[in-house]
């Protein structure tokens, strides 16, 4: 009998330094010590990632951050970008990718290096001056999961 998918995915996202958080809705959370985090689920079409930059409740230029994400998804190989603010007032930057078929150990650290090099693009991401403090930060992290 085959392993489930989700068993293999986390297995290959530890072997890339990630902690893994199965979560009770059927996405795994990955955490990572210096890469952004990862929301991930197999479904039938292939393995969806997502992750979620919580950038705060003003934004000094909106015009930036839209030109921003748009310089970002012309280049990326992967991964689509949106500039966005939930229902609490917060902006984010939600990049999304699905990684199409069955999974293929090859295939997938392949297009998981694409999606880390895509990611690369968030060091020139217009700067805010605004920080949170550490509690804010874990409210956001809790929140993340609106996929």
């Amino acid at each position: 009998m085959s392993k489930p998918i989700d068993q293999i995915l986390a297995k290959h996202l530890e072997y890339f330094g990630y902690e893994i958080h199965v979560q009770p809705d059927g996405w795994t959370y990955a955490v990572h010590l210096v890469r952004n985090n990862i929301h991930l689920r197999a479904f039938e079409l292939g393995v969806r990632l997502h992750c979620l930059i919580w950038i705060g409740d003003e934004v000094s230029s909106r015009e930036a951050w839209l030109e921003f994400v748009n310089r970002a998804n012309e280049s990326s190989a992967v991964a689509r970008f949106t500039f966005g603010r939930d229902a609490e007032g917060t902006w984010f930057v939600r990049i999304r990718a699905l990684l199409p078929g069955a999974y293929d150990r090859r295939l997938f650290g392949l297009l998981l290096d694409a999606w880390h090099e895509d990611l690369a693009v968030l060091r020139a991401a217009p700067r805010e001056e605004e920080t949170r403090d550490e509690a804010e930060e874990e409210k956001h992290e809790e929140r993340a999961v609106a996929h």
